[in-house]
């Protein structure tokens, strides 16, 4: 139970992407036949919490009765009499239930002062030496001190019911040290996501914290108390941190590692983008077997891949929606780029192993492995089940479908058959922000343009897949203009949600937006004088104005009519208009 409150670093490893070449990664994945090969990299600290017990390191049952008065002493044991005690069970020793106990009932609660963390360390005699060290090993060392100075320890009750080893892989061959912790046993028939356990105050007033261990499914009386660990946790990470392995697919999983190769001519532009996005130079996706792939992992490989016709995207005017044209695929070339590529690491990842996954199923149903072989072998088997079927997706084409319904919307839009875009557009499970303003674009030039705005209401009800961006507001004001004045009272209300959104200096909203009040406002009975006005407001009040925003003004002018009736200011106009070439 105090488990929980050491702090347990381990190297853990990552499967990564390189080239052949010394001085290119695999992510440089415009190369023309990639033959990538996997290298390990260090992961930064896991935090490991609670972890189960080695059977063959059980407790004499006098120090366990030491520990339980212990326990009771320092005040760590909620009601009395207490719903749980310590107790010898098949795994080793766990928490037994002395009485029924329902749902989310706190069975253990230990005040701050039993806490070993690192300002357990701070406040000890060691505390000064151990300053500037990992949480771990200044925990390690705390540990390790305490038990040597034997009755004098304090936490003499509790480091005498401590295994003297675990099945973690870390103490296989070539690891000889470990430090010593409280486990409480794992069940993997508890899924819910809901934490077992809360750090919380004592009482109203008390400013005295307490850990607290609640039972995460209902325990009838002599049953073992167990403990839900993290959901996010691969089987590696288990079989690291705790000791152990489960049979669900969903722990099966492995890490890919990605980078952008700085000898990329594009490098810094895409480094910009991935960092604007939250990622980096380096990214890691946690691919897990029966699971979806990590929602970042195709756009940063499609980021990766850019180059050739597709390297427009990295312009500087596409920098802040670049990414929503990244949840698509981009272009067939660069897609079938990533998917050669992922599919060739993943080839060589499987064929560094030395057994088959057949091999490692005999190995485990043969009953001849120690519990730590056993444990390793289950790992390998898991890593080389997800990797193999990662491959054979990306052999039928993953996103072929995705891919295939972006090309048939397109078709649709060009084509102006909107019936058939919807349809298409139905198809999509999660649809992203690029492929819904696709449909707003079609809605747009459609004969019934207010279509447009109630599409765009619905987007708004995804929270989740649909972020509004420049390229939504431009469709809408379309869509208003198109409308003539019917809609001119929801292009205005667009156009306060563009201030507030931040995309009122967006060069391609504004240009729509001189457009919609220019044909609405004089479609709605405003004098032609006052549709140029409106029109013009917008233009004057933009900070940065392209080739496009000046003819859309020009265009104003000459589509009411005010050449020969306003020649000054058409002219001012068109002489403030930058050139392009020589004169």
């Amino acid at each position: 139970m105090f488990a929980s409150l050491l702090c347990n670093l381990k190297e853990s490893r990552l499967v990564a992407f390189q080239s052949d070449s010394t001085h290119r990664s695999i992510s440089l994945l415009t190369t023309t036949n990639p033959r990538p090969k996997l290298y390990s990299t260090a992961l930064r600290p896991t935090h490991a919490l609670l972890q189960t017990l080695d059977s063959g390191s059980v407790p004499s049952e006098s120090a366990l009765g030491d520990f339980s008065q212990w326990l009771r002493k320092n005040g760590a044991v909620g009601s009395s009499p207490p719903p749980v005690k310590p107790s010898f069970v098949p795994e080793g020793l766990g928490l037994v239930a002395q009485r029924d106990l329902p749902r989310n009932e706190v069975v253990v609660e230990v005040p701050k002062k039993l806490w070993i963390d690192a300002d357990t360390v701070a406040a000890s005699a060691i505390g000064r030496v151990c300053g500037g060290l990992k949480p771990w090993v200044a925990i390690s060392l705390f540990l390790l001190r305490e038990k040597a100075m034997g009755d004098a320890s304090p936490w003499r009750p509790y480091l005498d019911i401590l295994p003297r080893q675990t099945d973690s892989t870390i103490f296989c061959a070539g690891r000889k040290r470990s430090f010593w912790r409280y486990k409480i046993n794992h069940s993997d028939a508890i899924t819910s996501g809901d934490p077992s356990w809360e750090i919380k105050g004592k009482g109203l007033f008390s400013r005295e914290l307490i850990f607290s261990l609640r039972t995460p499914v209902p325990v009838k009386s002599g049953e073992q108390v167990y403990i839900q660990f993290d959901l996010s946790k691969s089987n590696a990470e288990l079989a690291l941190d705790y000791g152990f392995i489960e049979s669900r697919s969903d722990r099966q999983a492995y890490t890919l590692t990605l980078e952008i190769s700085e000898s990329d001519p594009f490098y810094g532009d895409k480094l910009d983008i991935a960092e604007s996005n939250g990622l980096g130079e380096t990214a890691y996706f946690d691919i897990v077997l029966g699971g979806s792939l990590p929602p970042q992992m195709l756009p940063y490989l499609r980021l990766v891949a850019l180059g050739g016709t597709d390297a427009f995207l990295l312009e500087s005017i596409f920098r802040n929606s670049v990414w929503g044209h990244l949840e698509l695929p981009v272009s067939r070339a660069n897609e079938e780029t990533i998917c050669r590529v992922v599919r060739y690491a993943c080839k060589s990842a499987l064929s560094s192993y030395r057994t088959t996954i057949q091999e490692d199923e005999e190995l485990i149903n043969g009953g001849n492995l120690d519990r730590r072989l056993r444990i390793a072998v289950g790992v390998r088997a898991g890593e080389k089940k997800l990797t193999q079927l990662h491959a054979q997706l990306l052999l039928n084409g993953f996103s072929q479908k995705c891919f295939l319904l972006t090309k048939l919307l397109s078709f649709c839009i060009a084509s102006g058959d909107v019936s058939h875009a919807a349809t298409a557009f139905s198809l999509v499970d999660h649809p992203s922000t690029t492929l819904s303003n696709q449909m707003l674009r079609a809605l747009s030039l459609s004969p019934t343009p207010l279509n447009c705005l109630l599409f765009y209401n619905q987007m708004l009800q995804r929270r989740e897949t649909f972020k509004p961006n420049g390229f939504t507001y431009a469709f809408l004001f379309s869509a208003c203009a198109r409308a003539n004045s019917s809609l001119l009272c929801q292009g205005e209300q667009l156009h306060a949600r563009i201030v507030s959104a931040g995309f009122g200096s967006n060069v391609y909203v504004q240009t729509n937006l001189i457009n919609m009040y220019a044909t609405a406002t004089a479609a709605a009975g405003g004098t032609r004088e006052e549709a140029i006005a409106r029109a013009r407001k917008v233009f004057d009040d933009m900070p940065q104005r392209s080739i496009v925003s000046w003819n859309s003004m020009l265009a104003v002018y000459l589509q009411l009519g005010s050449c020969t009736q306003l020649p000054n200011s058409s002219a001012r106009c068109l002489r403030g208009m930058p050139c392009r070439g020589p004169p």
